[in-house]
């Protein structure tokens, strides 16, 4: 399957989403701690809710979230961080703010994070097609 600049985009969304539920080092014995589910509302006892969504995430899941992260390193410093933070569902206003030298306008900021979605795929495909190549041989 190819990738695209959205299927990229909900990825790096979803692996900071992981990162910022995982525990600080500090708090590495809640790994050893077994995961239930913790049932902290009534919508939750009925199937309304679901309790895991609060739970830190598992080992498996740190490890492709930091993957997707490794992602991240393709890209220049300043396009890194536009791309960063629109992973983190920061608001527009906020990243104007974040943009502290130039100041740019959403549209251009747009364009910058798009660009930097674009360098991932084409990244990305480049090595697929590279691993398709291996295993034919």
């Amino acid at each position: 399957m190819a990738w695209t600049r959205e299927r990229v985009r909900d990825e790096l969304v979803e692996a900071m989403n992981i990162i910022a539920r995982a525990p600080d080092p500090v708090k590495s014995m809640l790994k050893a701690q077994p995961r239930h589910h913790i049932v902290r509302d009534a919508n939750e006892s009925y199937g309304y809710d679901d309790p895991a969504r609060n739970l830190p995430p598992t080992d498996k899941d740190i490890e492709w979230a930091e993957e997707r992260a490794r992602w991240m390193r393709w890209l220049d410093a300043g396009t890194c961080k536009l791309v960063r933070l629109r992973a983190l569902l920061k608001p527009w206003d906020f990243i104007k703010k974040a943009d502290i030298p130039r100041h740019r306008s959403r549209g251009t900021l747009t364009k910058e994070v798009n660009a930097g979605l674009d360098k991932i795929v084409r990244r990305l495909n480049a090595l697929e097609v590279h691993r398709q190549k291996k295993f034919k041989n």
